[in-house]
């Protein structure tokens, strides 16, 4: 009973001591197996954070840009401010009037209005237009031909060449167009004398501004930049004037270039009267102070020669005088 009895401890001890052994073993397996998921989780982490490092610069650019900025909210926390569309006729009524600014719609409409004001002017003066001309080319069908020849590129000569005649440009007295033709005949080479002799007298006048502008230049000493800056300030001027601009500036400058030979003379004659009268002035300065009390200096008198004085003063020379009339006794 005994043995049995140790026996049966025995057993229980070496099962439990086998029983300690596999816990033990689990456990240590169990370690394990954390440690190794620990270490692929450290793994993981350091490989995304290499793939961090190593994205593309356009993917981090394009990350920043998605990023809100300051003040702004963003696509999930509020609504995106829209811009306003521009008025439907924008691109028509700004290339229509290009100087003006729209800032609102009351200058849409303005515009708009005055945009199909033009365009229904436009098509009905056209409409006269071509109601004359088909008039013309039906009464004159050979017109439209030698027009259409002229849109087609053949010159005017060839044109009238190929559908009218020497003889169709000149009628004869008698005919209903005769005195029509004649007048408007002798206009014509009016006209193209007048424009011969402009173009003859306009060259010979360029040629002989250029030597007048050469000799200007060297008498006032202009070198070729100032000589055209001169002729541009110039140019300005009478393209101003052309243009109907007239300003206080301009006027002056031609007042003053009509006047320049009176002005001279004036300034000289002011110039004359004005050292006189610092010659007067300086003369008045070197003469002595005649200020005194009022009484006559007795060194002269009005019945004294000039230069002559008298010793004695003034009452000296009464009784000379005196006695040179008989008035008293030579004498005394």
């Amino acid at each position: 009973m005994s043995e049995s009895s140790g026996s049966s401890t025995g057993t229980s001890s070496t099962g439990a001591a086998g029983g300690e052994s596999s816990s033990g073993g689990a456990q240590a397996q169990a370690a394990a197996a954390a440690g190794t998921d620990a270490g692929a989780q450290d793994t993981q982490g350091e490989g995304s954070a290499e793939a961090e490092k190593v994205k593309p610069e356009g993917e981090k650019a394009e990350k920043k840009e998605n990023t809100p900025k300051e003040g702004e909210e963003s696509a999930e926390g509020g609504e995106k401010k829209e811009e306003k569309p521009p008025h439907k006729y924008h691109e028509r009524l700004t290339k229509a009037f290009p100087d003006r600014k729209f800032e609102k719609d009351e200058d849409y409409d303005s515009a708009m209005d005055e945009h199909l004001t033009s365009l229904e002017d436009y098509r009905e003066k056209g409409k006269k237009a071509n109601q004359k001309l088909l008039a013309v080319f039906e009464s004159v069908p050979e017109a439209g031909e030698m027009v259409r020849d002229l849109m087609a590129g053949a010159t005017f000569r060839e044109a009238v060449a190929r559908h009218f005649s020497a003889e169709d440009f000149t009628p004869t007295d008698g005919d209903p167009d005769y005195e029509g033709w004649t007048k408007n005949k002798t206009e014509r080479e009016e006209k193209m004398n007048k424009r011969r002799e402009f173009e003859k007298n306009y060259a010979a006048n360029l040629e002989a501004a250029g030597k007048e502008l050469e000799a200007f230049a060297k008498e006032h000493n202009l070198d070729e930049k100032a000589t055209d800056e001169f002729l541009e300030s110039m140019e300005k001027t009478l393209e101003d004037f052309n243009n109907g601009k007239i300003t206080k500036d301009t006027l002056t400058l031609m007042r003053r270039a009509m006047t320049y030979e009176q002005d001279i003379k004036d300034a000289r004659e002011e110039g004359r009267i004005a050292g006189r009268n610092e010659k007067i002035v300086a003369q008045r300065e070197k003469e002595p102070d005649q200020t005194g009390d009022g009484i006559p200096k007795l060194g002269k008198s009005p019945d004294s020669p000039d230069g002559e004085e008298h010793k004695g003063g003034y009452f000296e020379g009464l009784r000379d005088r005196m006695k040179d009339r008989g008035i008293i006794a030579p004498d005394r």
